[in-house]
């Protein structure tokens, strides 16, 4: 890892949002070198561009608010050189959570919800226990009626 390029377990990571193989900083190495993390990294770039294709007129400050998030997060969770220690990365883990929660689209308020859907009634299911054997090899008889059909099955 001295090179400052990612590695991941089976050879160099690729994060969604850039080149692991050009990771200097401590966070960038972080996301690529640790699974958990570079799967919300790549789950972060897909938050953030269909939260940028939303946001219409308020698209700048969205990004402005992503690049403050940028900037803040990896102090917060006190991201130095590697190697971190457990608490930094679930601190790392939960500042995505986080912020994936914030881009999260939001259901507006004008729609009612959904009331349970009601059973359909079908066919009707009968057992003829007359033709159920007494003893020996038990079958199974049933007759379904329905729509004016009748039908035995065995």
């Amino acid at each position: 890892m001295g090179s400052g390029q990612g590695w991941g377990v089976f050879g160099p990571a690729q994060a969604a949002s850039f080149d692991c193989a050009k990771a200097k900083a401590p966070i960038e190495i972080l996301i690529c070198t640790t699974p958990a993390v570079n799967a919300l990294d790549d789950r972060l770039k897909l938050a953030l561009d269909a939260a940028v294709n939303r946001a219409g007129d308020g698209r700048a400050a969205l990004l402005a608010d992503h690049k403050r998030w940028l900037a803040e997060f990896p102090k917060t969770c006190g991201v130095t050189a590697p190697p971190v220690s457990l608490p930094v990365v679930n601190c790392v883990s939960a500042a995505y959570e986080q912020h994936l929660a914030q881009l999260a689209p939001t259901a507006p308020a004008a729609i009612a919800p959904v009331a349970p859907a009601q059973p359909i009634p079908g066919p009707a299911v009968t057992l003829d226990q007359a033709q159920l054997p007494a003893s020996g090899t038990q079958s199974t008889y049933f007759s379904v009626r329905g729509a004016g059909a009748d039908h035995r099955a065995r």
